[in-house]
């Protein structure tokens, strides 16, 4: 993972390649693909220091197919 500005980063890994950015007031995206084709964009929500949405779009051919949600908590 590698920043490409205060706000914005790029990711290279075995799994594929993308990057993402924040907004602002804990919200950010990423997206990911690889070469097959298969693609995620996720939507990550910072409710606090302990705390994290993420709304993740499973895509294929670029049109999603599946949808996760979780909530996560740092203990």
């Amino acid at each position: 993972m590698t920043e490409t500005s205060q706000d914005g980063w790029k990711s290279e890994c075995d799994h594929g390649n993308g990057g993402g950015y924040c907004f602002g007031e804990g919200l950010c995206i990423s997206y990911e693909t690889d070469t097959a084709g298969q693609a995620f964009t996720t939507t990550i929500i910072m409710d606090g220091q302990s705390d994290m949405r993420l709304m993740r779009t499973e895509l294929h051919n670029d049109k999603a197919v599946r949808f996760f949600r979780e909530k996560l908590h740092k203990k």
